[in-house]
């Protein structure tokens, strides 16, 4: 079944690709001055207790990109 689209569909799809768009490109322009170590997981008392890589930045972005 395919959906209407109306002005408002259009928007928020509007605002969700400059957003991924966004923060893909701070990313990029930002990777090198990010450590290679980040903290992956914080625990109930706010302390990270699982270090991870920097490439772990890119999963949630990539999965916008991959699932629109």
């Amino acid at each position: 079944m395919e959906l209407k689209r109306n002005w408002y569909h259009l928007f928020t799809e509007t605002v969700c690709l400059i957003l991924m768009i966004g923060i893909l490109l701070y990313l990029f322009l930002n990777w090198g001055s990010f450590p290679n170590k980040i903290p992956g997981h914080y625990n109930a008392a706010g302390v990270a207790d699982r270090p991870g890589n920097k490439g772990e930045l890119l999963v949630t972005p990539l999965l916008d990109v991959y699932c629109t």
